[in-house]
């Protein structure tokens, strides 16, 4: 990159900053259920199931 950007430096640089800025751990990710749900007899996965179908219909019908 710095061979094709070589009239450019702030910008490879700046792209370096970036790249940098962008890192994760994938230790970082988590489930995140719905807390309200409908009913509560209903488990979160059965809620989230329901909410996706219904998100999934709306959206490809």
């Amino acid at each position: 990159m710095h061979r094709l950007f070589t009239r450019y430096p702030e910008a490879l640089a700046r792209s370096a900053r970036i790249a940098e800025a962008c890192r994760f751990s994938l230790d970082e990710l988590e489930y995140q259920y719905p807390e309200e749900r409908d009913d509560p007899t209903v488990t979160a996965q059965a809620t989230l199931e329901r909410l996706t179908w219904e998100g999934a219909a709306a959206r490809y019908p």
